[in-house]
């Protein structure tokens, strides 16, 4: 059997079927298997198929076929066919099960992703839309290597080494706390840091365009 979507990793499905004997007075016999509906199951009764819903219904509490009349006395004369799954079991869903943009933004609830759950390098340059880096407390060595657009990074408290090696563009950088050392190894283009409060020797050993540190920032340097 084929499946759209995940492969389930435990399916409890197989064709089968089930014999029961008819009393003239029973008319509910329990089912080998659960069934969600009697459209799930085949009833043959006396060599003759029933129609669902009218002739039987299923009741998936107690795994049972009842019958609106009760079947004639029989030995094994009425054949109960499984037509639908038992069920599937997904115990968890692997990295090569999801396509690209399976996860939407709908699907993550707030707070979801931590520290511990995302792999070093993981978020890369492209990932990064505009603002989409704010109000955060950004650890050392955590943001490097990537092209950082126009307003990108905002309302950040930037720790040592938090930012390097990095190409940043216009007015990327913008309204953070800028501790010590935490810009270092980056082109910096014009106007590309601008009304941050920055620490002593926050900027660092980058390679400055012109007007790239914009005058609106409170300087305390030691050192461009």
């Amino acid at each position: 059997m084929s499946y759209i979507g995940n492969r389930p990793e435990i399916t409890s499905f197989t064709v089968d079927y089930q014999l029961f004997s008819g009393t003239s007075s029973c008319t509910s016999f329990v089912l080998a298997r659960t069934a969600e509906s009697s459209r799930a199951i085949e009833v043959v009764l006396n060599k003759q198929q029933l129609t669902p819903d009218r002739d039987y219904t299923v009741t998936s509490a107690n795994s049972s076929v009842n019958f609106s009349v009760a079947p004639n006395t029989a030995t094994n004369n009425i054949v109960v066919t499984y037509r639908a799954p038992n069920s599937y079991t997904f115990n968890s869903v692997f990295e090569d099960q999801l396509t690209a943009l399976s996860v939407g933004e709908s699907a993550i609830q707030t707070d979801a992703i931590t520290s511990s759950k995302v792999l070093n390098r993981a978020i890369i340059g492209t990932k990064l839309g505009l603002g989409s880096v704010s109000g955060n407390n950004i650890a050392p060595t955590s943001i490097g290597g990537n092209n950082i657009v126009v307003n990108s990074i905002s309302g950040n408290t930037l720790h040592t080494g938090a930012i390097s090696g990095n190409n940043l563009t216009v007015t990327s950088i913008g309204g953070n706390n800028i501790v010590v050392g935490s810009l270092s190894g980056n082109t910096l283009q014009t106007n590309s840091i601008s009304g941050n409060n920055l620490g002593l020797s926050a900027v660092s050993a980058n390679n400055l365009s012109n007007d790239a540190a914009n005058f609106d920032d409170a300087f305390l340097l030691g050192g461009m």
